[in-house]
């Protein structure tokens, strides 16, 4: 019954509301027409003030000019001067308010011209009476103004019954269209208190329904806040002025604070460590401007004085309007893991110490079987054969390759053990520097170089050399089989970082290998198609990665490489 009861109301509801969309359209339709008969009864009521003013001041012009035609009293011109110089403005309004209508504009040509020949009549009686009498009261006697001025009255009364018939009409039609309006609005009135009845009747059979729903809603909301206060993360919202607006309670416990002493109490940044501070602050005006942060490692400081290592993750909130409002931002409990990679990080650097140890070791015996290996080519080659000769010269080749890894080695484990001083460096000059360098190892080679741009970075300025080295001997050295290398340079800012770009056309690489290419001793081509120890890219990967840079790379076979990496802006 209760369903079938709906169904008629929503029936009654939508048949309702289409009658109420008809009437209120019908009425708005009536309104305009109202406004647009309205706006015409205006014009012709503004088209009649300005024929009246016009005759009026006509008048005026001939009573001045005829006072002072008989008089010659000075005091007659004022008005006539005055009557003159509105009479124009008139004729002129009167012609713009009539351009609709072809027969009046017919009439206010005439008009116009007659308005012109009075004016100029009335001229030359006042220019005549300053020198004679006479002369002035002959011209009066020709009856000429006269005549003119009744053509003017003539024409006026013509221009005004024309539109006092438009104004009966407009008026009959506006009286029309405001009894239709009020027809229409009267049953649009009933149509919404029939709507309204029926609205209220429906909430009022539905209200136990909504009750419930609200009841179970309330239930979840419940649960939902549950999960937020005690979540095994904290969560908490800053606003604009980087006060704690929202937080949970796993959040405080960790933080040792009542929810009471912190919210819309406190700055965000006095809970954590100076360097920490400084570099949210970095970070928050990045996260109001893009929208979101990720794994920010930050020290947090607990009420007791206590220092702990979380890693931040947020998002922004904006208005309608684009505006910050708000973050929302989730934090863990880093400091387990911030243990752990320190240890790991510890370990690293002893076994690269320790690389660089066993490395500078075996130098010394392989320039021992290089050197005695020689000594054998050149002493005892006329006694050995051929096979000899080609063993030995494989083991001085061999020799001299390991010794090229271990220098390769060497150089990557100080790069992984120096110091990072940053400075800001000139990448435009460094790179045409290394450039030039390159090119004259290889002068016969058909070497195309389009340089852009080059943004400024902060570095290590030896450091980011070796970068730019190792990545343009690799564009030289696989765009040999080219018979004309192409290789181009750029960069382009992205936020507070740079990003720099080398392309070559040259042998390129299978994109299923890309994760390959910055390992150690990696290599996607063969010892005899291009030498090499496979260390150089594993070098730059390390000097970005301890810039807080980021290095990608692309490539297609027999098209060419791609190589992207972004350095800090200044």
């Amino acid at each position: 019954m209760t369903t079938y009861f709906q169904k008629k109301v929503w029936l009654g509801f939508i048949a309702a509301m289409s009658l109420i969309t008809w009437l209120a359209f019908s009425s708005y339709v009536q309104n305009k027409k109202f406004e647009e008969t309205s706006t015409w009864v205006a014009h012709t009521n503004h088209v009649l003030f300005h024929t009246e003013r016009l005759l009026s001041l006509t008048i005026d012009l001939e009573a001045g000019q005829r006072g002072y035609s008989l008089t010659g009293k000075e005091e007659f011109l004022e008005p006539a001067t005055l009557s003159a110089n509105s009479i124009r403005e008139h004729v002129n309004t009167m012609v713009e308010l009539t351009a609709d209508n072809q027969s009046q504009q017919i009439r206010m040509r005439r008009l116009k011209t007659l308005i012109e020949d009075k004016l100029q009549f009335t001229l030359k009686a006042i220019s005549l009476r300053k020198e004679s009498f006479e002369e002035a009261r002959d011209m009066n006697a020709s009856l000429y103004g006269k005549t003119l001025m009744d053509e003017i009255r003539h024409l006026v009364k013509e221009i005004q019954a024309e539109e006092n018939g438009l104004l009966q009409k407009r008026t009959e039609l506006t009286r029309k269209t405001v009894n239709r309006f009020y027809v229409t609005f009267t049953a649009l009135l009933f149509a919404v208190g029939v709507i309204l009845i029926l609205v209220f009747y429906s909430i009022y059979i539905n209200l136990k329904a909504r009750t419930q729903a609200e009841t179970s809603l309330r239930s979840a909301l419940d649960q939902i806040r549950d999960m937020y206060d005690n979540a095994p993360c904290g969560y908490h919202s800053i606003n604009n002025e980087g006060k704690i607006i929202e937080i949970n309670n796993t959040w405080l416990q960790w933080l040792q604070y009542k929810r009471h002493e912190i919210v819309n109490k406190i700055d965000f940044t006095t809970l954590l460590t100076p360097m920490s501070a400084k570099q949210f602050s970095v970070s928050f005006d990045r996260l109001k401007k893009e929208g979101s942060i990720y794994d920010l490692d930050l020290e947090m400081i607990r009420k007791d004085g206590s220092v702990f290592s979380v890693l931040l993750n947020a998002v922004s909130i904006y208005n309608n309007q684009g505006e910050f409002v708000k973050t929302r931002s989730t934090v863990i409990d880093y400091t387990t893991q911030r243990d752990a990679l320190n240890k790991v990080e510890q370990l690293n650097k002893e076994l690269e110490s320790f690389s660089y140890s066993v490395s500078h070791d075996l130098r010394a015996p392989l320039r021992s079987i290089d050197g005695y290996t020689q000594i054998l080519i050149e002493d005892y080659a006329d006694k050995l054969d051929t096979e000899g000769n080609r063993l030995l010269n494989i083991v001085v080749n061999n020799a001299r390759r390991m010794a090229q890894l271990i220098d390769d080695l060497l150089d990557f484990s100080r790069v992984s053990r120096k110091e990072i001083t940053k400075t800001e460096v000139n990448v435009q000059g460094l790179v045409e520097s290394v450039l030039n360098e390159i090119k004259a190892q290889e002068p016969e080679r058909n070497i195309e170089v389009t340089i852009g741009q080059l943004n400024s970075c902060m570095a290590e300025p030896s450091l980011i050399r070796q970068v730019w080295y190792n990545l343009i001997s690799n564009a030289v050295k696989y765009t040999r089989k080219k018979e004309k290398a192409v290789i181009i340079i750029s960069s382009k800012n992205k936020g507070d970082e740079v990003e720099y770009s080398i392309k070559d056309n040259g042998t390129g690489f299978d994109m299923q290998y890309a994760p390959k290419l910055f390992g150690v001793f990696q290599r996607l081509h063969r010892q005899q198609e291009f030498e090499g120890t496979g260390v150089g890219l594993a070098i730059v990967h390390r000097i970005i990665s301890r810039h807080d840079g980021r290095i990608s790379a692309k490539g297609v076979v027999n098209e060419g490489a791609e190589f992207n990496f972004t350095l800090p802006l200044i």
